[in-house]
């Protein structure tokens, strides 16, 4: 649960979500919600986004390595997520 694994099809499998920023209830995915909370985003009290993805690469988090200068200045992808 909260793996991101690259996908080259153009829907999910069975049981897998794609990273486009969707709202999610976070009851009816708790599991994910326990381990990505609101770090993506959220609508209300009873949602919660995936993180979006589309035309973006992954980038680990700089965790004090000093190699993401840059790291101060981003935002957040929605509204109440993580930045820096």
């Amino acid at each position: 649960t909260g793996t991101i694994i690259a996908y080259a099809g153009d829907t999910a499998p069975a049981g897998w979500l794609l990273c486009d920023g969707t709202a999610l209830n976070r009851t009816t995915y708790s599991a994910l919600f326990a381990v990505v909370g609101t770090r993506f985003g959220f609508g209300d009290s009873s949602n919660f986004r995936v993180p979006d993805l589309r035309g973006q690469f992954l980038r680990g988090r700089d965790g004090g390595a000093g190699r993401d200068p840059d790291r101060a200045s981003r935002t957040a992808m929605n509204s109440g997520g993580a930045t820096g």
